[in-house]
């Protein structure tokens, strides 16, 4: 894969992509609501528990966002606050913890950055960082072309756009990984050329050593890699290019053992965390056929999002079948381009061992995520985020057959279907970062609004026949069973007060006093809460959100304290779980 372009634009077609991908990441960065995953990173990177939210009382809804102001602590303390209230490991809490303390440092606040922008401004960065990475890693496999094309396509990428924008530990395992496959291909190299150089294996023990103390999903990546090893050392004995030597083995198996030693630290913490409830949420509710051939086609699907995403979700019929069939056409022709190069790639004697180790890794992921399905009943292939473990294979492999396909052309800059690939990439990455695609699960901003609605009309209409400005109350109630439930109500919250409070105005507003929230628990049943209710302050309306509360089993009417509290079957919606609408008049 011979470089054709001129030598002088090199650098600055990197440059242009990394200021590509650093607007695509910061732009609209606080604009989104936190949702329930994110509202879990600010409580653990604040120096927070679950144990501070208020609950089994009302409060305003500024109470809830008090939570959520830096308490400066230690580690080890954050690491005991996961280890008992989540199921993830504490590094990159750690990491965030500490960037927050600089941030303060640099008097951001005063500035106007908030607290979400804060928060999120750890993994746009480093996803920055991983349009460079990817630039390295292709480089080395393949050619610089190849590691250019690989940095376009992880800078407009709507899917590591939108790993960039989330409040979560996805950016810093996934640049970890990617620094673990260059590692790995160097080593491959070496290999290739018979040389031994330890400095390879110690990056690579490293690189997988951090990744576990960020993601435990990062252990599937490691079992790739050495798989892919594996098979590279295979595919070389067969060929009968030489035989291996003891030395290849030698670092191979000590380099597995200093992994594997690296991880006990945290292996009964990572066992304990795998039989907790809090993931059993990717278990099917009901076994059947279609749950069963799921993976199937969700897997290619995820394939989609990583290079487009157009407006699907929440939107009318035609936009959505029309957007989903587009997707699907533009699919299957950059496939297909790319299928077809890759077997052109693998006829190249320098560059097909690279192909061989990338190509493995990411099979042998997919396969992983397979047997999880059929075997634990654990679906991960049912949310998209979960690609990041391999997603930077994917990124290299079509940016080597982009890059191979522009080989015969005269100009780097042809043919129109490798920069085609990259210009749907931007649209789709503006469409992500507008909340058009890959919304926020749960839609913690639409909820507001659906709340609000009543209240607000009530509010205009009261306005106009007195000219006086009133704002009815409305107390929403979150049925909470666990500190999911509690994180999840607590993204209703903040989304609701953004909605209230005007942009760049820290204090509470009238309208935003006029709401307030509650977290009743319901535990053992529903019946407890219903008692509850009666000792709420009387209001003008009355929400429930209700976890796996069925539209039926809503009461028709509720009392809180002397008002009675009719349903409105108007008010009804479902957006991930119900909620209710009920309009509150003093009783008789």
């Amino acid at each position: 894969m011979r470089d054709r372009f001129l030598p002088r634009f090199h650098p600055w077609l990197l440059l242009s992509f990394l200021l590509l991908g650093t607007w695509l990441r910061w732009n609209h960065l606080p604009s989104k609501p936190l949702w329930m995953d994110e509202v879990i990173t600010a409580l653990f990177s604040l120096g927070k528990t679950y144990f501070d939210i208020p609950v089994e009382q009302s409060v305003p809804l500024e109470t809830i966002a008090q939570v959520f102001r830096l308490q400066p602590t230690t580690c080890s303390a954050i690491a005991e606050t996961i280890a008992t209230q989540s199921v993830h490991p504490p590094l990159f809490f750690c990491w965030l913890h500490s960037w927050l303390q600089l941030l303060q440092l640099g008097g951001l606040d005063h500035w106007g950055f908030n607290w979400m922008w804060q928060l999120r401004s750890l993994p746009a960065l480093v996803g920055v960082g991983a349009i460079a990475v990817m630039y390295w890693l292709n480089r080395l496999a393949f050619s610089a072309k190849a590691g250019l094309f690989a940095a376009a396509l992880m800078s407009v990428s709507p899917f590591a756009v939108y790993l960039s924008q989330e409040a979560r530990h996805y950016t810093v395992p996934m640049l970890v990984i990617s620094l673990a496959l260059i590692a790995l291909v160097q080593i491959q190299r070496d290999w290739q050329q018979w040389r031994y150089d330890w400095r390879p294996w110690l990056a690579w023990i490293l690189c997988n050593s951090i990744g576990f103390y960020l993601h435990y999903f990062c252990l599937l990546s490691t079992v790739a890699q050495i798989g892919s090893l594996a098979l590279l050392w295979i595919y070389r004995f067969r060929n009968q290019l030489r035989q291996t030597s003891i030395a290849q083995a030698k670092y191979f198996l000590i380099s597995i053992f200093l992994i594997l030693v690296s991880y006990l630290p945290i292996a009964q913490t990572f066992i304990g965390h795998m039989t907790r409830s809090e993931t059993d949420w990717m278990k099917p509710f009901e076994s059947s056929f279609w749950t069963a051939i799921a993976p199937l086609y969700q897997i290619p699907m995820g394939w989609l999002l990583m290079i487009i995403a157009l407006p699907v979700e929440q939107q009318p019929l035609p936009i959505a079948i029309g957007s989903g069939l587009l997707m699907a056409l533009l699919g299957i022709g950059i496939g297909t381009i790319a299928v077809r190069q890759w077997k052109a790639i693998a006829q190249q004697t320098e560059t097909r061992e690279s192909l061989l180790v990338l190509g493995s890794f990411t099979g042998i992921i997919v396969l992983e995520f397979l047997a999880i399905a059929l075997i634990l009943q654990k679906d991960l292939t049912q949310v998209p985020r979960y690609n990041f473990i391999y997603y930077p294979a994917i990124c290299a492999l079509l940016g080597a057959a982009l890059a191979n396909f522009t080989q015969p052309a005269k100009s780097f800059f042809q043919p129109w279907q490798a920069w085609g690939t990259v210009a749907i990439g931007i649209m789709s990455s503006i469409f992500v970062t507008h909340n058009l695609a890959l919304q926020k699960p749960f839609h913690p901003d639409q909820v507001a609004q659906q709340i609000l609605a009543p209240a607000t009309l009530a509010s205009q209409q009261h306005a106009v026949a007195t000219n006086s400005a009133s704002s009815p109350t409305t107390q929403v109630v979150m049925a909470y069973q666990d500190f999911q439930d509690l994180a999840l109500g607590t993204a209703f919250a903040l989304a609701l007060r953004s909605q209230i409070t005007a942009p760049g105005i820290p204090s509470p507003t009238p309208a935003l006093a006029s709401v307030q929230f509650s977290f009743l628990s319901r535990q053992p049943g529903y019946d407890r809460l219903w008692q509850q209710l009666t000792q709420l302050p009387a209001r003008d309306w009355l929400w429930l959100i209700a976890p796996d509360l069925r539209q039926r089993d809503f009461p028709q009417q509720i009392q809180i304290s002397q008002h009675n509290c009719q349903r409105d079957p108007q008010r009804y919606y479902r957006i991930g779980i119900p909620y209710q609408g009920y309009r509150c008049q003093p009783g008789e």
